[in-house]
């Protein structure tokens, strides 16, 4: 038979109670009081507004595509052969395609040139052959606005590039396709 001891029972609860209300009273006090000699640290959360980046004229914008871009994607090369890098106006094709809206056009090309890697790269093929472009010296906001004057501006492109794309697009199997990019291309 099991004995109950009712005493020991009461001295449980009571003790468990006393507890619960020292941790309260400890709980309250503790939140408004502070140590001697110690400052609050108080946290504050700032809204970060995200600025679009400043519209350059078409002027300021092709100066400084001249200045910072044209040197590897230049539109004047003689022939695909002397190329650094894929014509800029191959490139704005390839994001129109994958992002047609402004801010994920602007937000993923941005993306790229702040850190270019082989797996944010869209253009493969360049790459293959190209190697990676190098990380950007220009500012962040230098930058952004570059890619919405790229965004909002057609670009011009290699006479030759009509040619390498068309059979690019019938090698892939995207003869269709042609004629959607040449009309970008003429307009």
């Amino acid at each position: 038979m099991i004995s109950i001891n009712a005493h020991a029972i009461t001295s449980t609860k009571v003790n468990a109670m006393k507890k619960i209300i020292f941790l309260s009273f400890m709980t309250i006090w503790g939140c408004d009081n502070k140590p001697q000699g110690v400052s609050r640290i108080e946290i504050t959360q700032e809204k970060t507004e995200i600025k679009e980046p400043s519209v350059l004229s078409k002027a300021d914008g092709l100066m400084k595509l001249k200045t910072n871009c044209y040197v590897c994607h230049n539109p004047n090369t003689e022939s695909h052969d002397n190329m650094l890098a894929p014509p800029l106006a191959a490139v704005k094709f390839k994001y129109s395609q994958l992002y047609p809206e402004k801010e994920l056009f602007v937000e993923r090309m941005a993306e790229f040139v702040y850190n270019p890697t082989v797996e944010h790269a869209v253009m493969k093929g360049p790459v293959k052959r190209f190697g990676l472009m190098p990380k950007t010296a220009l500012a962040k906001t230098e930058v952004d606005e570059l890619i919405l004057y790229i965004f909002n501006n057609e670009l011009d492109f290699p006479s030759w590039f009509r040619v390498i794309l068309k059979k690019c697009m019938v090698l892939n199997g995207h003869p269709n396709k042609v004629k959607v990019v040449y009309k970008y291309m003429l307009s």
